[in-house]
């Protein structure tokens, strides 16, 4: 497949995620602008210590287990495919929510936010036009 057919429908499937996930948005609040961006980092933080404390209450060893979790592949499929770009797609538009782990696989750009710039490198990873090592970046 020649790159500007994977560039195109890299673009198609951004395009279709982004308007489903805004429609979505737009016709459960009505108004877009209804929550403010901080709060959705702090009730994505807020969610993701609740359920590592619950899961911290629930072991009967002293060693922790670390949650696992692959950069991109929030689902848990041992995949990195365009499903968990609309999954973190819909996270972002505060349209569903991920638990500890997918929180962390998630945020490809290490900025602590679930962002429609994480879905977007994931879906690029998903096209083949970055590599796996590309995937993950620090905001500087």
């Amino acid at each position: 497949m020649s790159r500007n057919l994977k560039t195109m429908i890299c673009c198609i499937l951004a395009l279709v995620f982004v308007s489903g996930t805004v429609i979505a948005v737009l016709a459960e609040s009505g108004n877009l602008y209804a929550v403010e961006p901080e709060s959705v980092s702090e009730e994505i933080s807020e969610e993701a210590s609740e359920e590592v404390s619950e899961d911290v209450s629930d072991e009967t060893t002293t060693e922790k287990e670390e949650p696992t979790y692959v950069y991109g592949d929030v689902n848990g499929d041992g995949e990195v495919t365009a499903a968990d770009a609309r999954m973190i797609l819909r996270v972002s538009a505060q349209l569903d929510t991920f638990n500890a782990a997918q929180t962390i696989a998630a945020d490809v750009v290490k900025d602590g936010k679930i962002l429609a710039n994480d879905a977007r490198r994931v879906l690029r990873l998903s096209a083949q036009l970055i590599s796996a090592d590309e995937l993950v970046s620090e905001v500087a």
